[in-house]
């Protein structure tokens, strides 16, 4: 028998549609939103590569969902590829009371014949149910060198987009946007230092920011870049 898989998951709370970012949020977001009604597409397939926001927009999704009390079902398989390949069925256990079933990081999983069965069933049985499937990777599907043809084949049925990293300018103007709303005086240099020196995730910068802000007031100082230096031990 199987190892069980355990998956009872959570989407963070920060994770909106609000706080994602880019040229392609609006059409991105129009078309998450439709997903669980009648006339969303039943398949859909996001990549792209680190950084660009994948796992965000799918618990963004999640959470967008559960508030219009939809139940959702988040699978995030990089963690899950740890079990033994054959504990893979226990996926398909439950999964029928969900309008939304989530996989991220399909790649993890791709050329592991076990998991690829199992996500070929999955994907036969959400069509059935006529339960909508979001899909994230890091690579596109001819890239991820499934080696099952009727999952191949099955996927090639997906909407496909594919997610771009924010330009320099975009990372920027969206620093100062989110500054702004805290009431943070910040200057273009400073602005620019934090990201070329902090994580490319959004939330975890969104944190610094808030960081810096308490910081600051609390020291009665300016956000500078020694400031920032020595608050990130530089």
């Amino acid at each position: 028998m199987g190892e069980q898989i355990p998956f009872s998951l959570s989407s963070p709370e920060h994770a909106t549609f609000e706080n994602f970012y880019g040229a392609q949020a609006a059409s991105l977001v129009s078309m998450l939103q439709t997903l669980g009604q009648q006339q969303a597409p039943h398949l859909l397939y996001l990549w792209g590569g680190e950084g660009v926001g994948k796992s965000h927009l799918l618990h963004a999704c999640c959470n967008y969902l559960q508030q219009q009390g939809e139940p959702t079902l988040f699978l995030p398989l990089q963690q899950f590829s740890q079990y033994a390949s054959e504990s893979a069925m226990d996926l398909l256990a439950g999964t029928e009371e969900y309008r939304l079933i989530v996989l991220d990081d399909l790649q993890s999983v791709a050329g592991d014949r076990h998991w690829e069965e199992t996500l070929f069933h999955l994907l036969n049985q959400a069509r059935d149910r006529g339960q909508s499937l979001l899909i994230a990777a890091a690579k596109p599907l001819s890239e991820l060198g499934l080696q099952l043809p009727d999952l191949r084949s099955r996927l090639s049925e997906a909407v496909v987009e594919q997610l771009q990293s924010l330009t320099g300018e975009e990372k920027w103007q969206v620093v100062q946007q989110r500054a702004e709303a805290r009431g943070m005086r910040i200057s273009d240099e400073v602005v620019t230092f934090l990201i070329n020196r902090t994580p490319r995730d959004f939330h975890a910068l969104f944190e610094l920011l808030e960081q810096l802000d308490h910081q600051t007031l609390a020291a009665q100082r300016k956000i500078t870049i020694p400031f920032v230096k020595e608050l990130l031990a530089l």
